[in-house]
């Protein structure tokens, strides 16, 4: 006949219930696996218990690569495509985990814009206008550098004054009207660039 052990730390000795004062935590989440596109987001809701009762407790989250990454507050956001998994753990007690499997399927999108202001596409003759010019990726201004370069000869030197005044801007006096052809300017920063074309006209 076997000697019951008796645990005074989680036992009810008084009441004979063995484990009355024992604590499980379990964290859960739903679901446990997700699939989403590059650049997609995805909110973590967690499910926090101490013995099955559900409570309040702080959470922190860590990803396993690179393809994904997590907010303090559960918010994943896809990165590239590939996989990794989405630890929640219980801030209190790191030892209480759940896992969050994650497929990124697909590469980002961007949208890549090469912007130039002003708009008129035409000087007056001796008139000067300065452009600046500046790239947008998906609508954030980035801080990226350009090269302006004449991109055609069908317009003689002498109709025109060309000045690169720094890496985002450049001048264009226009000293003689030349209505034959444009002005055409090339503007390029790395595998980004835009082609601008300018009419010089009369001053009427």
């Amino acid at each position: 006949m076997g000697v019951s052990q008796v645990n005074e730390d989680t036992d009810d000795v008084t009441n004979g219930i063995a484990d009355y004062y024992k604590v499980v935590y379990e964290i859960t989440t739903v679901p446990t696996s997700i699939t989403i596109n590059a650049a997609d987001t995805y909110q973590i809701t967690p499910t926090i218990t101490r013995n099955d009762v559900a409570i309040d407790e702080a959470l922190s989250y860590v990803s396993s690569g690179s393809v994904a990454t997590v907010s303090g507050s559960g918010l994943i956001t896809a990165v590239s495509s590939g996989s990794c998994v989405i630890t929640v753990s219980m801030t209190a007690n790191p030892s209480v985990t759940a896992g969050v499997d994650v497929v990124v399927a697909g590469s980002a999108v961007t949208f890549d814009e090469v912007r130039v202001s002003p708009t008129p596409d035409y000087i007056l003759q001796e008139e000067t206008e300065t452009y600046s010019v500046y790239l947008y990726l998906n609508g954030s201004l980035q801080g990226d550098t350009f090269t302006f370069v004449i991109g055609d000869t069908n317009v003689p030197t002498e109709n025109y004054v060309f000045t690169s005044i720094d890496g985002n801007s450049f001048s264009v006096k226009n000293e003689y009207m030349y209505l034959s052809y444009p002005l055409v300017i090339s503007c390029v920063s790395g595998s980004y660039s835009r082609n601008l074309s300018i009419d010089l006209r009369g001053s009427w």
